[in-house]
């Protein structure tokens, strides 16, 4: 296996395998032997492939050759200088076409020298492929003693690309002392002049314009008028081609007076710096520093007697983006007299072209002591078409009275300047004032920032654009106030404001052009809206009132939780509007297709077209009427009415559609303190023109006969299509029943009054009046004389189930009523007299009534508990007359529930009832066991009962609840009396029963509401029974019961009661 060989080219070792050579090669004869047996070794054991080289060179010969050599490598090469080398003459060096880096180290190149009076200094013109500078370039100097020669370039290059690590620098333009012929010193020549060329300066880089000529005025001959110093050169000329610029680039300075001449004037100026940078055409960077040259210093004492200062670039036909620092040079001293001097230069000028700045750019200071009349240099001037954006900062120069002068000049109409986020401008913005082509101002950009409008209103800072824009995804917020004619147009991301005043004049009309308008605070605006095909958003944070006109073709979108009011008519607005969030309020018109969003709401007293609804619709700003102009259809949305419900003529939001509806949409209905009332056509809601085929369904509390129905007071209205004396005109109404409480607060006070009335003496305590036999009796019989039970304890339950049809109903109600009680009582002999015996009684009860109601307007239940406690005192006579009068009170707990609202209506409801009555009869016997007993009673029932507020809002009040029924019975009863195996007695009591009962107390009345319910059960009642008593052991025990059944004459036999008794008594 071959070891490598080491070829040294200057310092490099080149690797060769099977070859190992050492040899200097100082001479273009060495180099070319060198490169045959790279050529060679690279053929034999790598194919064709080349290495790359590096060459050295001491002259201008040895330069040349090296440039051809490193050509013929095919491959990058380093050229290093090891001595200064000036140029001989102009011709061009070879063509590069290859990357070449040229190192002079601390050597330098430098371009042929001029002479004579008008010699020029050489350029040095390196033409083609690639070329990196690392180390030092300067033009050729003019002549320095008496000559007006321009300095050569420090390098001049068409195509390819040029980087710089070095310094190129202009040479020096012609001296004079104005002696000779040669007049006014010569021109700086520029530091790098390139066509069509990719240039990057280095960090490092410094590419410079050559200083004008000197002037020295010693040996002026007499009567000689003065004379001006050379200009400064252009630092960098480039046509076509990029820069891309991370060190420095300078103008030159223009040349130096010397001495004055022994007589005749001091009219001797310094010449002009250099421009940093002339670009022409392409697409560059600077994230170094561009700036002019000094001007060059004079002697006179007037305003020009300095040189003016080099502007720091000018760009044609191209675009910049700046990051780096761009300026003008300073104006000198006036010549040290105050109030003379030079401006300031301008910082960049820019013709059609674009500059984006997030760098600085200066313009340059007035001279120290110019005085007030010397003027800063203006920071940007754009001429024609010309686009600044600047998110970084324009500082105006500082004039002679230290105030900013000129940050940015526009002329020629047509330009445009953009703000970006954390921009600064230090002076005043002028823009070009043209009416055929006004300047344009943006605020543009990816981040968020603030504008002060009042740098608009006359003698502010930035006048004379004619259009306003708002550009980019950011949000720029304006704030303050401006009375400057500003119509801006939204293209992209958030315009925000918080008073019309940031706006501008009210003439001056909002554009939509993609973008969103937002709003902080509430305010109105009477300016006109447009909305490009592009669309447009107005965010509400707060409320919105637009009276201006809305028009255009493009789609408009209403966001923000806040509400947008539109009180203009927008009649010919042609685009669609999304309410997407928040509230649309037309109380004008809009027209064109609307879409209400799900979370959004449109409302108002005006006019709007073709509706499609998945949020909410709501006629009217509290009751009023809202018009669709067109088609309605339903995608889930709501509609929302707001009403003071009540009869036909109840006030209601309408919503009128001239089209045909279509779809579905939920209603919600909103009482506005209405108490209700009963409808006869209803209170209509919806007003449809066209074809009726869209489905409106209310949103209630419960549903009724299949639709959802809300509650005011006593009332339940449901939605209903067609009216009633209308049922085809397609218009939608509510109409009213009662709401499904009604029922059971109507049937709350019966239900309570049939656990409340009073039984009769007979179902209390059964047979207690055994009398004596009309005939002497058998042996084994009982004694003539009668018996009166006296001293006792006794219980008994009882039941009762029972059907009511009412005789007068407010809700056409029907309902069923179960019993059951549990009475236990003490009764105690207060008197006994031969003619008969007068007992009194302590009585306690509990027991529950439960009612189940029926109706049409709805269907439930009563559930109640009492108990109380009673007395009675009745008088036996021993000629079969007997009074029983009997008092009870009683205290209730009961829940009322309705199971069509799926609801308690009431819980724990307490009510307080007392009952009083009197039997008397006469007991007719026929036989020697039967006897009949005529009677009557009277008895009187009153409940109290605890108001409450039931689920629906409504006040249930309730008024007391009286009985008087009176009764007229027969019995027919038989008697026997026998001994038993133990020798005691047993008796028993049997009987038949017929009652006719009548209730004297008319109707009962509840309050819901301010509406009153009445209730009267059939008054007129017959009634069958059959019942007894067995005693035993000698009377001792007594066991009793009863059974009945009661019908109401009028239809009879629909309301009904069934009822049984069983007790049990225990002498003593």
């Amino acid at each position: 296996m071959q070891k490598p060989i080491c070829v040294k080219f200057g310092r490099s070792l080149l690797p060769v395998p099977g070859l190992r050579i050492r040899e200097k090669i100082g001479s273009a004869t060495d180099l070319q032997a060198a490169v045959s047996l790279i050529a060679l070794s690279t053929g034999l054991f790598m194919g064709t492939s080349a290495f790359a080289a590096d060459f050295t060179a001491s002259t201008q010969a040895e330069l040349i050759t090296a440039i051809n050599n490193a050509n013929s490598t095919g491959q990058s090469s380093t050229i290093t200088l090891r001595a200064d080398i000036t140029l001989s003459n102009t011709v061009p060096l070879p063509a590069v076409n290859i990357p070449i880096t040229i190192i002079t180290g601390e050597f330098t190149l430098r371009g042929m020298p001029g002479t004579g009076v008008s010699g020029n200094g050489g350029s040095i013109n390196i033409p083609g492929g690639p070329i990196t500078i690392v180390g030092t370039l300067k033009g050729g100097n003019a002549d320095i003693t008496d000559s007006n020669g321009t300095g050569g370039a420090g390098i001049q290059k068409n195509n390819g690309s040029l980087e710089n690590r070095g310094v190129i620098k202009g040479g020096t333009g012609g001296g004079t002392s104005r002696s000779g012929t040669a007049g006014n010193a010569g021109r700086g020549g520029v530091g790098a002049a390139l066509t069509n060329t990719t240039v990057v300066n280095g960090v490092d880089g410094v590419i410079s314009g050559g200083d004008g000529g000197n002037f020295d005025a010693q040996n002026m001959p007499g009567g000689a008028v003065g004379g001006r110093t050379g200009d400064g050169g252009v630092g960098l000329t480039l046509t076509g081609g990029s820069l891309d610029n991370r060190g420095l680039i300078e103008g030159g300075s223009g040349g130096m007076f010397g001495h004055l001449p022994a007589t005749g004037a001091d009219n001797y100026f310094g010449g002009a710096g250099g421009t940093g940078a002339i670009l022409n055409g392409g697409d560059h960077r600077n994230s170094g520093i561009i700036r002019g040259g000094r001007g060059g210093e004079g002697v006179n004492t007037g305003a020009t007697g300095h040189g003016a200062p080099g502007m720091g670039a000018q760009l044609t036909n191209g675009t910049l983006y700046n990051t780096g620092i761009i300026s003008g040079a300073d104006g000198r001293n006036g010549g040290g007299t105050l109030g003379a001097g030079n401006h300031g230069a301008t910082g960049i000028n820019l013709v059609n072209s674009r500059l984006e700045n997030f760098g600085t750019i200066n313009g340059g200071n007035a001279g120290p002591l110019m005085g007030p009349q010397a003027l800063g240099g203006i920071a940007v001037i754009g001429t024609g078409g010309t686009t600044v954006v600047n998110g970084g900062v324009i500082n105006a120069g500082r004039n002679g009275n230290d105030s900013f002068g000129t940050a940015l000049q526009f002329t020629g109409g047509g330009n445009t300047l953009e703000l970006h986020s954390g921009y600064e401008i230090y002076g005043r913005v002028s823009g070009s004032n043209s009416l055929t082509s006004p300047d344009i101002f943006v605020l543009g950009g990816v981040g968020n920032g603030t504008f002060d409008v009042s740098k608009f209103n006359p003698g502010g800072q930035i006048q004379g654009f004619g259009i306003y824009e708002k550009r980019g995804p950011s949000t720029w917020t304006l704030t303050g106030t401006t009375t400057a004619l500003t119509p801006w147009t939204i293209y992209d991301g958030v315009l925000e404001v918080s008073e019309d005043g940031n706006l501008g004049a009210t003439a001056g009309v909002l554009t939509f052009s993609g973008g969103t308008l937002r709003n902080t605070d509430d305010f109105t605006s009477a300016r006109n809206f447009v909305v490009n095909p592009a669309g447009g958003t107005i965010q509400t944070n707060a409320d919105l009132t637009l009276t201006g006109v809305i028009s255009g073709t493009g789609p408009l979108v209403k966001n923000g939780n806040a509400a947008l009011v539109l009180t203009g008519n927008s009649s010919g607005f042609a685009g669609s509007t999304l309410v997407d969030a928040g509230t649309l309020v037309v109380n004008g018109s809009l027209c064109g297709p609307m879409t209400v969003g799900k979370t959004a709401r449109l409302q108002g007293t005006g006019t709007v077209c073709d509706t499609t609804n998945m949020g909410v619709v709501a006629p009217g700003n509290g009751i009023g009427t809202f018009t669709i102009d067109g088609n309605y259809v339903g995608n889930g949305g709501m509609l929302e009415i707001e009403t003071v419900l009540g009869g036909d003529g109840s006030v209601a939001d309408l919503l009128v559609i001239t089209g045909d509806t279509s779809g579905e949409t939920d209603v919600r209905v909103i009482n506005l303190g209405g108490v209700g009332a009963l409808t006869t056509e209803g209170i209509k809601v919806i007003d449809v023109g066209g074809a009726s085929n869209g489905l409106f369904s209310l949103i209630g509390s419960y549903t009724l006969q299949g639709s959802e129905v809300i509650v005011a007071g006593a009332y339940a209205y449901g939605l209903y299509k067609g009216g009633m004396s209308t049922p085809d005109d397609g218009d939608w109404y509510l109409r009213s029943l009662y709401q499904a409480g009604v029922p059971i607060y109507e049937t709350y006070a019966s239900t309570l009054q049939s656990f409340n009335k009073l039984g009769t003496m007979q179902q209390r305590l059964g047979n207690r009046f055994w009398a004596t036999l009309p005939e002497p009796v058998e042996k084994g019989m009982p004694s003539q004389y009668g018996l009166i039970e006296g001293n006792g304890l006794w219980g008994r339950l009882e039941a009762s189930d029972s059907r009511f049809l009412p005789k007068i109903s407010t809700s056409g109600v029907e309902y069923d009523v179960t019993n059951w009680r549990a009475e236990a009582g003490a009764d105690l002999l207060l008197a006994e007299e031969s003619f008969g015996s007068l007992i009194g009684s302590l009585i306690g009860h509990y027991g529950t009534v439960s009612s189940d109601v029926y109706s049409i307007h709805g269907e439930g239940s009563i559930e109640s508990a009492g108990g109380g406690v009673g007395g009675a005192l009745t008088w036996y006579g021993t000629n079969d007359f007997y009074v029983d009068g009997q008092g009870h009170a009683t205290w209730y707990k009961s829940d009322l529930y309705s199971s069509t609202a799926g609801m308690d209506l009431a819980k724990d409801r307490d009510a307080f009832g007392y009952n009083l009555g009197l039997e008397v009869g006469q007991r007719f016997w026929f036989g020697r066991r039967w006897s009949a007993t005529p009677q009557a009673q009277f008895a009187y029932s009153r409940i109290n009962f605890e108001n409450f507020v039931d689920p629906f809002g409504a006040a249930v009040t309730f008024e007391k609840s009286e009985s008087l029924l009176g009764r007229l019975g027969i019995t027919v009863d038989r008697q026997t009396e026998w001994m038993n195996g133990s020798g005691t007695t047993n008796r028993s009591h049997l009987y038949g029963i017929a009652n006719l009962h009548y209730d004297f107390a008319g109707s009962w009345h509840v309050d819901v509401a301010s509406t009153v319910l009445e209730h009267q059960n059939q008054p007129l009642w017959g009634g069958l029974g059959i019942g007894g008593t067995l005693n035993v052991a000698d009377d001792k025990y007594s066991v009793y019961g009863e059974a009945q059944a009661r019908t109401s004459f009028e239809n009879f036999g629909d309301s009904r009661l069934l009822s049984g008794t069983l007790g049990l008594r225990v002498a003593w």
